[in-house]
């Protein structure tokens, strides 16, 4: 995963499809911010440290959406699986849902403190109930385990982990999207509000 001033600076060019039916854009910009870049490396995992680290991508993500149409989206890795751990009882769509409106607003305040103003869309997206990565997940979230533990966690609360390099994590299911259940949200920031920032499909939207 990149630091957080390399994903500040993570911009995906391309010329997309407009939101819009009548309109194509050609200069649209989307930042991805990884969910572990809101995570200083040696720093435990906080509101107060996300924002510091937010702090530090303000500027150049306010610079780009004066010049171009911006939408952020961001991971959530790291605080999902945090958020897990405390609430064991919650399903993963809640918890994925309480993460990404968390990043939201951390993203947000960021942005207010130089002048821009974003608007979190916590968003909701179909996915394919037969895919395969139901069967087989790959996503992993929260902190890394030795061996011993991970596999004791696993039996006791019904995960799947996974090797991430020496350690073990939590896998969980990540299927593509099939459709943004939010989309015309998004559209109307994108036509009617250019003044403000789009922050959409945190985590990859909630399934």
């Amino acid at each position: 995963m990149m630091s957080f001033t390399q994903a500040s600076r993570f911009v995906v060019r391309q010329a997309v499809r407009s939101y819009s039916s009548t309109s194509v854009v050609e200069d649209r910009i989307v930042i991805a911010v990884g969910g572990n870049a809101l995570q200083r490396r040696g720093e435990r995992l906080t509101i107060e440290n996300m924002l510091k680290a937010a702090a530090d991508m303000a500027p150049t993500i306010a610079a780009i959406a004066k010049e171009h149409e911006l939408v952020l989206t961001h991971g959530n890795g790291p605080q999902v699986g945090e958020l897990a751990l405390e609430r064991s009882a919650a399903t993963f769509d809640v918890l994925g849902a309480e993460s990404t409106g968390q990043i939201g607003y951390v993203l947000a305040q960021a942005m207010a403190s130089v002048g821009c103003t974003a608007v979190p869309i916590v968003t909701q997206v179909v996915v394919d109930p037969q895919h395969a990565a139901f069967r087989s997940p790959t996503k992993f979230v929260g902190p890394v385990y030795g061996a011993k533990e991970a596999h004791a966690l696993a039996e006791s609360l019904g995960w799947t982990v996974k090797p991430d390099g020496e350690y073990f994590r939590r896998v969980v299911p990540s299927p593509p999207p099939v459709e943004i259940l939010q989309i015309e949200a998004v559209e109307c920031l994108l036509e009617h509000a250019p003044n403000v920032l789009p922050i959409a499909c945190g985590g990859g939207g909630v399934p």
